[in-house]
């Protein structure tokens, strides 16, 4: 005589989302009604995209769009099994991301968008720019007309329902009006030059070049030419 021990088997039911759109940059939960009669079970998915859990209710987020078969496993301490499975459909969903050019109050700042995950949608975009105004244009410009930081917030949505936002922030900077005057003079005799740039705060970097190889980093700097004869000299001034 033998006595053959008989184990119960767990019934194995996993739960998908059963409404609503399921993007590509968002976690999917997956709930777990499964059963056993005694005792207890493990967990084994399947995530139909290389990935396994073994806990028992999962949050996977898909790297991309498609229809991925979801494998679940629950196993008894006895080794008692069963299966079940389910369907997913992630569609495409946008990452956004911009890059800045300098941001100044006297000139437009460029705002460059690249946003990824549009695929062949149609995206609307909405741009914050932190002082009251907005955009829809995929990659505007905007003029500040104040200095100091800004929160910058650009929003895609997506023809297919996923949308995705990013907030990065910025500082907008006094931009110098760049003038100066000089007179004419003469060779190997200092000739001042009297610099009228203007800015609304902060302090300023100035460079002169005068020619010659002569460079000045001062505000009103005194120069002296050689030379002989009568020569036009090219002097630049640069403020930053």
């Amino acid at each position: 005589t033998k006595n053959v021990y008989l184990f119960p088997v767990p019934v194995a039911k996993i739960v998908a989302p059963a409404s609503g759109i399921l993007c590509s940059n968002k976690a999917v939960s997956f709930g777990n009604n499964s059963t056993i009669v005694t005792g207890n079970f493990g967990n084994l998915w399947n995530m139909g995209d290389a990935n396994v859990k073994t806990t028992k209710t999962v949050n996977h987020m898909y790297a991309g769009p498609g229809t991925y078969k979801v494998k679940y496993k629950a196993i008894s301490d006895f080794g008692c099994f069963s299966y079940d499975s389910v369907n997913v459909v992630i569609v495409t969903s946008p990452m956004a991301d911009f890059t800045v050019g300098p941001a100044c109050d006297l000139s437009p700042t460029d705002f460059t968008n690249t946003t990824t995950g549009v695929g062949t949608t149609t995206p609307t975009y909405a741009w914050n720019f932190g002082d009251g105004n907005t955009s829809g244009a995929m990659s505007p410009s905007h003029q500040y007309a104040d200095l100091g930081p800004k929160s910058v917030k650009l929003n895609v949505s997506l023809d297919n329902g996923c949308k995705d936002e990013i907030t990065k922030m910025i500082t907008v900077r006094t931009q110098p009006t760049v003038d100066f005057d000089v007179a004419s003079g003469c060779f190997d005799k200092p000739l001042p030059f009297d610099n009228k740039t203007t800015f609304k705060t902060g302090n300023i970097n100035y460079k002169w070049e005068f020619g010659q190889g002569a460079i000045s980093n001062i505000a009103d700097p005194v120069r002296t030419f050689t030379g002989t004869g009568t020569q036009t000299f090219n002097v630049t001034l640069t403020a930053d």
